[in-house]
């Protein structure tokens, strides 16, 4: 289901505590009471079916339907919602939408606007406020560089990098002292720091 699948990728991503929260019917709205009571009423037995836990957010959902925010924390704990699911029963109400179901009768469907991560801006934004230059491997753009240790392995550290992607993977051939390049690289928090000399 959405919540599952949207709940996967947040561990993907390092994110371990999900929070829920149902954003309930705004002041301007379009749409009668029935069917914002039927949509609200269908989000939190979701929620409960699916035994999450969840808190209201009376007036904040969208003019045409309530929502089910999906919640990450960074690490200073302040909440961000990365996914939504919005249960919209009014704007197939607006547009006339019909089809013609299994039985062959005509029926009115539902739609549901479903969001994982938001804008892709913003996510990379939450993640850097999370992880800072610490993000997960995967997703970091310098997998890895290979440092000589002295001119002496300059050849054995191009032989090295050949086999790596050129452009997830880098090389060091720069005149700094060995703990300069070190220190350089793991400031800018790449993941694998592969050293070569003579004995290494």
């Amino acid at each position: 289901n959405y919540i599952n699948m949207s709940k996967k990728v947040y561990e993907e991503l390092g994110f371990r505590k999900i929070q829920y929260a149902i954003a309930l019917r705004p002041e301007k709205r379009f749409g009668d009471d029935v069917l914002w009571d039927k949509a609200e009423k269908a989000l939190k037995e979701a929620c409960e079916m699916n035994s999450l836990d969840y808190k209201e957010l009376p007036g904040e959902g969208a003019f045409y339907g309530p929502k089910l925010e999906l919640q990450v924390e960074d690490k200073l704990g302040r909440s961000w919602q990365l996914g939504v699911i919005q249960l919209d029963y009014v704007l197939p109400e607006r547009f006339g939408l019909e089809y013609i179901n299994a039985n062959n009768e005509v029926e009115r469907p539902i739609i549901l606007h479903h969001a994982v991560l938001g804008s892709l801006e913003r996510m990379i934004g939450i993640l850097l406020e999370s992880f800072g230059k610490e993000i997960p491997e995967y997703l970091h753009p310098i997998k890895s560089v290979v440092i000589p240790v002295s001119e002496k392995s300059s050849d054995y550290a191009k032989l090295v990098y050949s086999k790596f992607n050129k452009i997830e993977n880098k090389i060091d051939n720069s005149d700094d002292s060995l703990g300069k390049k070190i220190r350089k690289w793991k400031n800018l928090g790449v993941p694998n720091i592969i050293v070569v000399g003579e004995d290494e």
